[in-house]
């Protein structure tokens, strides 16, 4: 529960910050459209905001360095 909860509170910078613009404005629209199909694409964007995972603008969630005891 601590590493979601470090994974949601660090690691903020501005591409993220736009995708949670982005999802945010998604449900919205599926919302006052009444669209459940525009509402799951905004879940979904919502949910790699939220945990950090994606490969939007090189935020991948795989380690940076590898280390001698990596194989």
């Amino acid at each position: 529960m601590e590493n979601f909860k470090a994974q949601l509170l660090t690691g903020w910078t501005m591409v993220r910050i736009v995708r949670l613009m982005m999802s945010a404005a998604i449900i919205y629209m599926a919302i006052s459209e009444s669209n459940w199909l525009i509402g799951l694409l905004g879940v979904f964007v919502l949910y790699q905001v939220i945990t950090n995972t994606g490969c939007c603008g090189g935020s991948c969630a795989m380690p940076l360095r590898r280390t001698p005891d990596d194989k």
